[in-house]
């Protein structure tokens, strides 16, 4: 259905490589998904969340022998992370679609190649590029 939007934006860099071409539709995606929740979450807040679940972290390995006091910092740690997942799950919702439709494009495009990169396929390679431009993008663009 959408196959000749995504070779008209995509193809060019698969015709050249498949590798290259999985680099730059990785990029594309998680630039768009890190601008995405760099601006539908209050990045303030997440920071602050984080930095007080780490301080709770230090609070638990100190209290390591006493479990009622372990206890009741865990319980607010749990809080802390909830109210951290509940902010992340919008972006998450709005870029979920459009991503699974590339996904199937990706699919159809690259499953006939075989192994990618280190004959991996499409779908390893694609994780791993992610994984590799989502640190960096969210370091950038300052995406806690």
């Amino acid at each position: 259905m959408l196959d000749g939007f995504f070779n008209a934006i995509f193809g060019w860099s698969i015709n050249i490589d498949p590798l290259f071409g999985m680099f730059i539709i990785t990029l594309v995606i998680t630039v768009l998904i890190t601008v995405a929740y760099k601006y539908l979450t209050d990045q303030h807040v997440m920071k602050s969340l984080k930095e007080e679940v780490k301080k709770m972290q230090k609070d638990v390995r100190k209290n390591k022998g006493n479990s009622e006091k372990m206890m009741a910092i865990q319980k607010e740690m749990m809080s802390k992370n909830m109210k951290m997942m509940k902010m992340n799950f919008k972006p998450m919702l709005i870029t979920l679609l459009p991503i699974l439709v590339l996904f199937g494009w990706m699919r159809a495009v690259y499953d006939p190649m075989g192994g990618i990169l280190f004959g991996l396929s499409w779908l390893w390679t694609y994780i791993i590029f992610t994984l590799i431009l989502s640190f960096v993008l969210r370091k950038i663009f300052k995406v806690n």
